[in-house]
């Protein structure tokens, strides 16, 4: 909850809040060091108030008028006068209403340096809950490694600034396969600029049998993405990390016939699964 008003303070000192608006209220209070020092100075000017004894004129006014009185909320300037003239013959009410210029004084400094800054990593976890971004799937690239160990080389190209919801196109034969565009994920008209950006995969043979997997990362512009987090992942388990060179590359090698999904991190995630069959 945001920060209580001195009402609201005023009512909880006199016990008069319900639970349902007395336990929200702890609980910010237990966190908000500003709050907690005007709570301590409004039970300080009650401790006193008690101290100084019963009214000496039935004519006191009651705290809420001091206070606005302090605040400057009460504007009538005959109400104004005669609390003046009232405080400069009631000991009792002098020290209260001192006490609520007080009050208000703390009040004004606090909100004048405003809330304190948030913790950068308890932004970071707040933007991931309230803002949640969904991973974006290229698409699925399928080769067969005795082919690819010929062939010697297959590219595939996902241009992410073209908008291809769930659209595929089929690399060269006799490769069976599937080079998709991205599904879900924002459109250029709705995605930020470091949104967008191509992915260039090239699958191309390796020692004893094996292949190895090229990724290279430009903007929209051509520029190479440089730094970016990769992670190739086989049966659900982390299997090697990489971050993007100075060209916008990385290699993952020694790989072997079997169900691979690539993470791309950048902004958002983007999965591509990729099989090798032997």
């Amino acid at each position: 909850m945001k920060c209580p008003s001195r009402q609201q303070l005023d009512r909880h000192l006199d016990g008069e809040l319900s639970e349902g608006e007395r336990l929200p209220l702890e609980e910010h209070l237990s966190g908000c060091p500003a709050c907690r020092k005007v709570l301590k100075t409004m039970q300080a000017a009650a401790a006193a108030l008690q101290a100084a004894g019963p009214a000496r004129s039935p004519v006191c006014p009651d705290r809420e008028t001091l206070l606005a009185y302090a605040d400057g909320s009460l504007r009538n300037p005959r109400e104004r006068r005669r609390i003046v003239d009232h405080i400069g013959a009631c000991d009792r009410c002098a020290l209260l209403a001192a006490e609520a210029l007080e009050t208000v004084r703390a009040a004004r400094e606090i909100e004048a340096q405003g809330p304190p800054p948030v913790p950068p990593y308890l932004a970071a976890r707040v933007r991931a809950r309230l803002f949640p971004r969904e991973p974006v799937r290229l698409g699925r690239v399928v080769v067969v490694l005795a082919d690819l160990l010929q062939r010697m080389v297959e590219v595939f190209e996902f241009p992410d600034a073209v908008p291809l919801a769930g659209a595929v196109r089929e690399p060269s034969a006799p490769y069976p396969g599937v080079a998709a565009g991205r599904s879900p994920g924002p459109s250029p008209a709705t995605a930020g600029p470091r949104e967008v950006f191509r992915t260039r995969v090239e699958l191309r043979p390796g020692p004893s049998a094996t292949a190895e997997m090229g990724i290279r990362l430009a903007d929209r512009a051509g520029e190479p993405l440089s730094g970016v987090a990769l992670r190739l992942e086989r049966e659900g388990k982390l299997l090697a990390r990489r971050a993007t060179g100075s060209r916008g590359g990385a290699v993952f090698r020694d790989l072997r016939a079997g169900s691979y999904r690539l993470v791309i991190r950048h902004v958002r995630e983007r999965h591509l699964a990729v099989r090798i069959r032997g």
